[in-house]
């Protein structure tokens, strides 16, 4: 068994609490603000939620997007079903020759 199968199997119930806070507020959580949210329900730990962030985006239920906070750079976390993000084609796509 690996450690992504023991964290998805030990925190099933955590995990999906965390991705409906997600879901909820798709964009306006970073990391902070997504603790204290899990501090309010009860479950305080930052290692659990760093691995259940983790395993969300591995399985691709849930994306990082590096913004723009308070303090400087943040990372938002952002629902992948709702996600309207594209990535960018690099190369001479808008260059005419």
């Amino acid at each position: 068994m690996t450690a992504l199968d023991q964290y998805s199997a030990m925190g099933d119930g955590y995990m999906q609490s965390v991705f409906s806070i997600i879901n909820q507020n798709s964009g306006k959580l970073n990391f902070k603000a997504l603790y204290s949210r899990m501090a309010e329900n009860g479950s305080p730990n930052k290692i659990a939620l760093y691995r259940a962030i983790a395993v969300l985006t591995k399985e691709g239920r849930i994306k990082r997007v590096k913004g723009i906070g308070i303090n400087g750079i943040d990372y938002f976390y952002h629902d992948s079903a709702l996600c309207k993000f594209k990535a960018r084609v690099q190369g001479s796509a808008g260059v005419m020759a």
